[in-house]
């Protein structure tokens, strides 16, 4: 992965621990990127690959108001250089992401839901790398 790459992406994963995990141990191996997990619980494996980031309560708890400004408030606090990718861990987040994709849009970009194998970032890495190319030349 380039360099540019390395120092712009910023991935948050939102939602249950154990597929958080998964999630972020796979970014951290296949990018060497740290992950930002929002969610209630603890999965060894956060732990060793993303930054927590505690919620007060389970998703399908929480006040969306209150959940949607900590996610917008995180974001702001990025570099304007800094592309932030959302992946939801599970069905709660999902649902979250498309209810709020246009108060979200400006900030994040929202990857789907993954399967436990595969490359969470490959429509991301893929987009962002043909965006390079043709700004190259």
């Amino acid at each position: 992965m380039s360099s540019y790459l390395y120092y712009t992406i910023h991935p948050v994963l939102l939602g249950e621990s154990t597929s958080a995990g998964r999630l972020a141990k796979a970014i951290r191996k296949k990018y060497r990127l740290t992950s930002h997990w929002f969610g209630v619980g603890y999965h060894l494996g956060l732990t060793a690959y993303a930054k927590r980031h505690p919620l007060p309560q389970p998703l399908r708890l929480i006040s969306r108001p209150l959940l949607l400004q900590i996610l917008l408030d995180h974001a702001k606090e990025q570099s304007a250089d800094c592309i932030c990718a959302i992946l939801p861990c599970d069905k709660d987040a999902e649902n979250f992401l498309l209810r709020q994709k246009e108060a979200l849009d400006p900030f994040y970009v929202i990857l789907p839901l993954q399967s436990p194998v595969g490359d969470p970032l490959a429509s991301l890495i893929h987009e962002t790398k043909s965006t390079e190319r043709t700004i190259i030349k």
